[in-house]
């Protein structure tokens, strides 16, 4: 819970999610969607987080 999500650091991880997306989805392009995506929805998420003051989603 107290990590927090550093975008300058990203980089250093993709090469490991993109390996294990190609073992699980067995395709070289599908396991470059989905690590676009997992990227973009988790970078989303922060932005969200940090307009909302840190509030998780569903707390009012």
């Amino acid at each position: 819970m107290g990590r927090t999500l550093d975008p300058a650091r990203l980089g250093d991880h993709i090469d490991r999610h993109y390996c294990a997306a190609c073992a699980l989805t067995g395709s070289r392009i599908a396991a470059a969607d989905l690590v676009q995506d997992t990227y973009a929805k988790a970078l989303a998420q922060r932005e969200r987080r940090a307009y909302l003051g840190g509030r998780a989603r569903g707390s009012a």
